[in-house]
């Protein structure tokens, strides 16, 4: 993981100047950035393309703080030194405080195909602020193509990360350690605006002449992480991980037996499940599947959240920290650790969980990557998450079972409330009935499938009719 802190700024002694535009009142220098020291790669972060020899890696004469002096010159021919986090410094002509804002001007493309290489946490060195002393705040700058200005800038808290709000003027510098995020590729240029024209922000690495940066492209869920650290026995060693999580990882290898466990393998694994879930919940959006038909008046309710624009906007809430499953039939829907439904955003970046009867939501993140649908060429099952019945009483799943179990029955299927609160159980029996489901009955005299609830035995059920299924 990326480490900022907030404190008083030791870097080194490199400073990059970008001259402001004459229209322009704004100043942005670049401070320093963590760099090699006695020929190991300290606290840095490189890309590395899948194209490189991974077979070579070779972690000897690492820790947890530096790669070898070996793997420190392999980085280096083979890989990009990632360019953040870094030390920026925004002044200002004007006497009266000036909002800053960011955008970037660029080409943005797919993610190209490699992972990260870590050498201790990337982070500047930092020290308690003295009293007089410029406090540094970290600023994430996230390239997203679809965004205002094709980027968010971001103030991580507890709560998450917010909308940054940035001013500078004559009398107060603005110290931020940039953070540059993105899931896509990018080529081009950081632009912090004030009060005139935009002024380049100069990252270290970037073209002399333009300030041009070239991103890799770093899905987190879909990049393996790979840390030098030592073992419990104290042996240098890989350690892989999702990019996203915040743990070390297992130990990993750059050659073994077995093809997936490798460096290579785990890396092109993770990114081809990203890639598949992606791009089948875009088209999940795009083209929803069709319903079968329920061969009665019973019809089918797409639940879909993420059709109000006012949850789009909400940022996330919660975390989940396991895997998330995603459904054959409803690429965007996947089941994770909470057991509640869930239904994924279009870039499958966040989850909305909650109850579709009374459209109440909670935003999910994601540190671990969501499970792509297992396929196995047969035409997937529809399951709903809940029932609407003709009386108007709305029904939902759980497989805790019922308090009262009734003879004859395959047990609980869920429980129905009334609109007047009265609450009975449905009942699951075997061999399934319509559409695959335990629970569903076929239609009766009034055409509408129907589910078993209340007292009713299987010899004299109690049925009750389904309007609508949601899912």
């Amino acid at each position: 993981m990326v480490v900022a802190c907030i404190a008083a700024l030791a870097v080194a002694s490199v400073v990059i100047v970008v001259l402001q535009p004459a229209s322009s009142s704004l100043t942005v220098t670049n401070e320093g950035r963590p760099a090699q020291f006695d020929s190991k790669a300290t606290n840095v972060a490189y890309w590395v393309p899948l194209s490189a020899p991974l077979e070579e890696l070779d972690a000897t004469g690492s820790d947890a703080t530096n790669c070898g002096e070996e793997l420190s010159v392999w980085l280096t021919e083979y890989g990009t030194l990632l360019p953040s986090p870094q030390a920026l410094l925004l002044r200002s002509k004007s006497t009266e405080p000036l909002p800053v804002s960011f955008s970037a001007d660029g080409a943005f493309s797919e993610p190209r195909d490699g992972l990260l290489v870590q050498c201790g946490a990337p982070q500047l060195q930092t020290g308690e602020a003295e009293p007089g002393e410029l406090d540094w705040t970290p600023l994430l700058l996230r390239l997203e193509e679809d965004a205002e200005g094709a980027l968010r800038a971001l103030t991580p808290t507890a709560d998450g990360p917010e909308a940054a709000d940035i001013t500078a003027n004559a009398a107060s510098p603005v110290g931020l350690i940039g953070l540059i995020q993105g899931d896509l590729a990018f080529e081009g240029t950081i632009r912090a605006h004030a009060d005139g024209a935009p002024v380049p922000v100069p990252f270290e690495g970037a073209r002399s002449d333009d300030m041009t940066i070239s991103w890799p492209g770093m899905p987190s869920r879909g990049t393996l992480r790979v840390a030098v650290g030592l073992t419990n026995s104290g042996k240098a060693a890989f350690f892989c991980q999702v990019a996203s999580s915040t743990s070390r990882g297992g130990e990993c290898l750059a050659q073994e037996d077995d093809e997936t466990r490798t460096i290579r393998g785990q890396a092109e694994n993770l990114r081809a499940d990203y890639l598949t879930v992606r791009d089948s919940v875009a088209e999940a959006f795009r083209q929803p599947r069709p319903t079968p038909d329920t061969g009665s008046r019973t019809e089918f309710v797409r639940v879909d959240p993420w059709n109000d624009a006012a949850l789009e906007a909400r940022g996330v809430e919660e975390q989940f920290v396991g895997w998330c499953n995603q459904s054959a039939f409803r690429a965007d829907r996947v089941t994770c650790e909470t057991g509640a439904d869930c239904f994924l955003n279009h870039d499958a970046s966040k989850a909305a969980c909650g109850d579709p009867a009374t459209d109440t939501w909670t935003i999910y993140g994601f540190t671990a990557p969501v499970q792509p649908a297992f396929d196995d060429g047969t035409e997937p099952t529809v399951y709903p998450v809940a029932l609407r019945l003709v009386s108007g009483a709305w029904c939902t799943f759980s497989s805790s079972g019922p308090e009262v179990e009734v003879v004859g029955w395959g047990g609980s299927a869920g429980s129905c409330v009334e609109d007047d609160g009265t609450a009975y159980a449905f009942w699951s029996t075997y061999p399934s009935g319509p559409l695959g489901q335990p629970y569903l009955f076929k239609p009766g005299m009034n055409d509408y499938l129907r589910i078993a609830a209340r007292d009713g035995t299987p010899e004299n059920p109690d049925y009750e009719d389904v309007a609508e299924i949601y899912y």
